[in-house]
């Protein structure tokens, strides 16, 4: 377009005000105050809406003045936007002189016309929506949602916002109407872009982690198989999780990718996460810094399977749901080849305190079947305690002559709820992968059954909890603690005691220090290193070789010597740091101190060796939650009306979903 519509500085202020006089004394819209019966009034919305008119000036009433002659004309212009066909130019009639006016052919409103501008899109300036605008978008979502059976929340998802915004932009830097069948691309079209898309992001994914990988810092990746209910594809999904040197956490999805393989064994599994990372370009020279977080699957665990080549750890999260399952979920055995009724494995005269928690869980299920049948929870109020609902459910029960279903005590159920209550927020903790998760939320749990010297914690409770406790503690023990602690062939009673286990923790640290350290001990040992000798000649002009050779290894001597003293040193001073309160208040983001950013403000100076050890231990998510949320969004995608969606494109789909940052547009 040759100019842009303006108006003026002292209107578009006005406008942009609510309190303005002008918005005041205008009761109408913006739209609605400009809008006419001219044919061209819907062509030119898009436009018209983005600028000020001016109300009556003295040109306007000249052209629409009935009184010959005019002072001024309305003539056309050659410019090459469709708008040109309803407006046109405003002259001076007596001198022939072009004015700053432009106005519609038709109904003669005139508008300010500053030449030679730049378009709306180009100044990056924002248009003020009017009611008639808004109304007319809610009524395209309306039916949208409806023509296409969409959620309602579809319009609020930020691809859908991106779709609308680039086409809003498209339209305003075209100054003219674009018609939608002209811009959208075919679905063929998008396929294929997403299929380009995954290709150059996976081959930028590639080189940050390799060039992560060759720095010789560990990164962590999660798997997880699942198997969709329409085509009956199972699906094997690979995570990765590193901190870059600029301590910042990325959770990346790798890969969604199918597996065609009937037996999902443990070296199928493994053999699928190999072909995964090749493709990445990631080989057996690197396995050694990944770390596999997975349930304990046998399919996963295998001896044969990734623990064999990968370092592996058990998902925190499906452990500690297999803590509290092993104890208060109903269990069935094979006897001769029959299925037994379900029982509680803990259920006989042994535990005989924990009768009576079992049967708390059993009238509370058929309690909620009851209300749930009778839709009695929608008369619940939500917020309440455990103690206020409790009251709440007896009073319906009575209006109902069915309080014989609440038969049993009131306290105790509260006690059970409380209990549960830190099991419930450490496994919400534990599925964030967003950011570190490996290094807390574990031990309140711990805490909530052991004490610090590996004891059974009783506080205040009743006979049934503390019998609870007391079953849970060994499981406890096996599941998180003496794992840790096989090698080094403890008994229960020492992998119980804290002390026992941070000794366990402390060891292991200085074991990674010499393994991630490395590659920054040779940075050092070249940056300091002594000039080049020559190398001593004999008289028949050969090298010395033996001496040498000796030299060379009273060189290699001295450096393991070295490297392995600022090893102790920076362990011990790390051991002995205490953070201070300004570095707290430097590490703090959204007001909660930061453990990544106190190690990019602090720690890597103080300890560099440390902090390689930290971007490799922090990645680790402690559960396999991302690799879940995954096969949640390929469900949602994969439906019985859209089932001819092909696996390899649902792998491009989450890749590009995951890693947008990296699929050039």
């Amino acid at each position: 377009m040759g100019g842009q519509w303006v108006g003026e500085a002292n209107k578009l202020d006005a406008w942009s005000n609510p309190d303005s006089d002008f918005r005041q004394r205008s009761n109408m819209p913006l739209s609605q105050e400009t809008a006419g019966d001219c044919e061209h009034e819907t062509a030119v919305a898009p436009v018209r809406d983005a600028i000020v008119p001016l109300a009556q000036n003295k040109v306007e009433r000249s052209l629409r003045s009935r009184v010959e002659p005019r002072n001024y004309e309305i003539r056309n212009h050659a410019g090459p936007s469709v708008i040109w066909k309803s407006f046109g130019i405003v002259y001076d009639t007596a001198t022939g002189a072009k004015t700053n006016f432009a106005a519609c052919k038709t109904c003669s409103k005139t508008f300010i016309f500053k030449t030679g501008g730049k378009g709306i899109h180009s100044t990056g300036t924002s248009t003020i929506v009017s009611a008639q605008q808004k109304a007319k978008m809610t009524a395209a979502a309306v039916d949208y949602c409806a023509s296409d059976m969409r959620v309602f929340e579809s319009v609020s998802g930020v691809g859908f916002k991106a779709v609308i915004q680039a086409a809003l932009d498209i339209g305003v830097a075209s100054n003219g109407r674009v018609v939608v069948n002209d811009l959208l691309p075919c679905p063929l079209t998008v396929r294929r872009n997403v299929e380009a898309r995954a290709v150059s992001g996976r081959e930028a994914l590639s080189i940050i982690l390799h060039d992560h990988l060759v720095s010789d810092v560990g990164f962590a990746t999660t798997i997880d198989m699942w198997t969709d209910t329409v085509k009956k594809t199972s699906y094997l999904s690979i995570t990765s999780h590193y901190v870059n040197a600029d301590m910042v956490l990325h959770a990346r999805t790798l890969h969604v990718k199918p597996v065609f393989d009937a037996s999902h064994t443990a070296v199928v599994v493994k053999n699928e996460l190999k072909s995964g990372l090749a493709v990445l370009e990631i080989g057996q020279a690197f396995y050694d810094q990944i770390i596999v977080v997975s349930d304990s699957g046998s399919n996963c665990r295998g001896a044969e399977g990734i623990p064999s080549e990968f370092a592996w750890l058990a998902c925190l999260d499906h452990k500690l749901a297999t803590v509290l399952t092993t104890v208060f979920n109903k269990t069935t055995t094979m006897i001769n080849g029959v299925k037994s009724a379900p029982f509680y494995k803990y259920n006989n005269e042994q535990h005989a305190n924990l009768a009576v928690l079992f049967n708390v869980f059993d009238a509370n299920k058929k309690l909620v079947e009851y209300f749930k049948r009778t839709n009695l929870q929608c008369m619940l109020s939500k917020t309440l305690n455990v103690h206020d609902m409790t009251d709440e459910v007896i009073e319906l029960l009575k209006k109902r002559n069915k309080l014989d279903l609440f038969n049993f005590s009131q306290d105790l159920l509260a006690e059970i709820v409380s209990f549960l209550d830190v099991f419930q927020l450490a496994t919400l903790s534990l599925e964030q992968f967003k950011s570190p998760t490996l290094h807390k939320h574990l031990m309140p749990v711990m805490h909530n059954v052991l004490d610090d010297g590996g004891n059974l914690v009783r506080k205040a409770d009743s006979a049934s909890l503390i019998a609870a406790k007391g079953v849970l503690m060994p499981i406890f023990i096996e599941k998180f603690v003496v794992r840790m602690c096989m090698s080094r062939r403890r008994s229960c009673a020492q992998c119980s005691s804290a002390v026992f286990l941070v000794e366990v923790i402390k060891m292991q640290l200085k074991c990674d220090m010499a393994k991630y350290g490395h590659q920054l001990d040779t940075e050092v040992d070249a940056a300091v290193a002594p000039p080049v000798s020559k190398k001593a000649r004999v008289g028949n002009g050969h090298s010395m070789y033996d001496m040498e050779e000796d030299e060379d290894e009273r060189s290699d001597d001295r450096a393991n010597s070295n490297f392995s003293n600022r090893i102790d040193i920076e362990f011990k001073s790390y051991n002995q740091h205490t953070i201070s309160d300004n570095e707290k208040r430097d590490s703090e983001v959204g007001g909660e101190f930061n453990v990544l950013a106190w190690w990019k403000t602090t720690g890597a100076k103080l300890f560099p060796i440390m902090a390689c050890v930290a971007r490799s231990i922090l990645c680790v998510p402690a559960s396999s939650a991302m690799s879940e949320n995954n096969f949640s969004d390929v469900g949602n995608t994969l439906t019985k009306k859209r089932n001819r969606l092909k696996p390899r494109v649902v792998n491009d789909l989450m890749f590009v979903r995951s890693n947008r940052d990296l699929c050039k547009k």
